[in-house]
């Protein structure tokens, strides 16, 4: 961080409008990632859940070819 001593009001005024509009954008992005992120899982939790169903029928048919 730089000297801030040497600053005009105006100029520190600049700076935290900038810092304060940066805040506001990086939060923004936070909370979209998060979105993305439950968006997956469930997406994710989807697949696992097919995945286990088709495992299930798997194991059905190569133990009814086992039975025959």
């Amino acid at each position: 961080m730089e000297d801030l001593k040497n600053k005009t009001p105006i100029e520190l005024q600049k700076m935290f409008n900038d810092i304060k509009e940066r805040h506001e954008i990086v939060k923004e992005e936070i909370v979209n990632c998060t979105v993305t992120i439950d968006e997956m899982t469930v997406i994710l939790n989807n697949k696992l859940a097919e995945l286990t169903e088709i495992e299930k029928n798997y194991v059905l048919i190569v133990e009814e070819f086992d039975n025959r």
